[in-house]
């Protein structure tokens, strides 16, 4: 028999016949949005069925005693979210068969340093040459209950990165206190992605970016079709072409025009506006 499975079935009768119970392995702290599971390895060497008991202890009161958390669970993991976000405690977690026990493992934990920043939810819009982005969350869930983490962190802030889809230039962002933001200032008929992370400074915490959203500005502005008074200028609104010979243009782009901000709709196309020049 070879040296090392003659060492594991060594230390496995020496296991089984002493009674201890060997610790777990490979505890650790999964933590999103304070919603928090401590989780372990089952130990390699043990006869029978075999528990568990996780205990807690607050930092925070070093005069406090180890309390249950959970006892004789069965699964290699445990629910730590009803510990308040904002203490600071020590884990420990062991195991059981029968009479025996092993010894406790034990595990730091901060949740409101130690959980990650989900994403927000964002939706995109494209409008009058702008991008409009609204943002929401993330949110900590407590069964029924829905909470904004934000309301947990106090200083939160927003950020929208942005950039051209299929090119080489930079990633543009801004940093927001509000749940919505309009990108402008876009070049037209042009596709750009955007992800939103929350940043929060006080904590030196960033979260995770949500999801590439891509869409593409309209034109920047009001157009205008071909008039009675300037036939010359020939152009449209984004949303409707009226006839195949239109083309799109900028009317104070035509040589010697001035055109005034305001506009009169087209007495059958509604959607379609003149510009005043002169």
């Amino acid at each position: 028999m070879a040296a090392a499975p003659r060492c594991a079935l060594c230390s496995c009768l020496l296991l089984c016949v002493s009674g201890i119970v060997p610790k777990p392995q490979n505890a650790r702290i999964i933590s999103v949005n304070l919603h928090s599971i401590l989780q372990w390895d089952a130990p390699r060497f043990h006869e029978g069925n075999i528990s568990y008991t996780v205990q807690s202890q607050s930092i925070n009161f070093p005069g406090h005693t180890y309390e249950n958390v959970s006892t004789n669970l069965r699964l290699t993991e445990c629910d730590v979210s009803s510990l308040s976000a904002y203490g600071d405690y020590i884990l420990q977690v062991r195991a059981e068969s029968e009479n025996n026990h092993s010894d406790w493992v034990i595990v730091r934990f901060k949740p409101m340093d130690d959980t990650v920043i989900g994403p927000p939810d964002v939706k995109v819009k494209s409008e009058s040459g702008s991008l409009h982005v609204d943002f929401i969350g993330p949110f900590a869930e407590h069964g029924h209950d829905k909470w904004p983490l934000k309301q947990y962190y106090g200083s939160w802030n927003y950020r929208i990165l942005y950039w051209k889809k299929g090119s080489n230039t930079e990633v543009i962002h801004i940093d927001t206190k509000y749940n919505s933001e309009i990108l402008s200032q876009l070049e037209p008929w042009t596709t750009y992605c955007i992800q939103v992370q929350a940043v929060i400074p006080e904590w030196n915490k960033t979260g995770e970016l949500s999801g590439e959203l891509c869409e593409q500005t309209t034109h920047n502005g009001v157009m205008c079709i071909s008039s009675n008074l300037h036939p010359q200028i020939t152009c449209g609104k984004s949303e409707t072409q009226v006839d195949e010979e239109a083309i799109w243009g900028k009317p104070e782009e035509a040589t010697g025009l001035t055109c005034f901000s305001h506009v009169f709709p087209h007495v059958f196309y509604p959607h379609v506006y003149y510009l005043h020049c002169s």
